[in-house]
């Protein structure tokens, strides 16, 4: 266990009170980054929401499947306090009762899309055409843009124009 010897050494230099220190030095609670307790990171972000939500005067009570699927992906650098600003600006600039991937920032949203879809992982023999996956791509990062053709394409690197034929010949 990793222990923070700064508050000896302030202890030493008489910037810290010894009789505080040691009372507090009592117990060590050892906290894992969220990277590391990612089971956390929905029941984190759903108490985020509902107070910003409160404390803004909007309506989310409810954070979506695939949102959640994607917080708990992400790896978390800035620990509970990124998780905290991102759910704040996610109540803040976006209205509605539920809590959806399209609210989230752009680099979160890179994890939203499996890169391995269900029907890979399953074997071999159940391979599916390659133009069926890049239509449920496509479909994933339309959704993911909130509908917006315009900036799917751009995720996408294509033009709008390709965009539109490519789901439009599929379907």
């Amino acid at each position: 266990m990793k222990t923070n010897s700064l508050p000896a050494t302030a202890v030493k230099e008489g910037r810290f009170r010894a009789d505080l220190y040691y009372r507090l030095a009592a117990i060590t609670i050892a906290v894992p980054p969220l990277r590391e307790r990612r089971a956390d990171v929905p029941a984190l972000a759903e108490h985020f929401m509902v107070a910003y939500a409160h404390k803004y005067q909007k309506q989310f009570h409810a954070v979506s499947d695939e949102a959640r699927g994607v917080l708990e992906r992400w790896g978390w650098p800035g620990n509970v306090r990124e998780l905290k600003a991102l759910i704040q600006r996610a109540v803040l600039m976006n209205d509605g009762p539920t809590l959806e991937l399209a609210h989230l920032p752009p680099e979160l949203l890179a994890h939203a899309i499996d890169p391995l879809p269900d029907a890979l992982k399953a074997g071999p023999n159940e391979l599916p055409r390659l133009e069926e996956i890049e239509l449920r791509y496509m479909r994933a990062v339309l959704q993911l843009t909130g509908g917006n053709k315009v900036r799917a394409a751009e995720r996408l690197g294509i033009t709008r124009q390709t965009l539109a034929k490519r789901l439009g010949e599929a379907e």
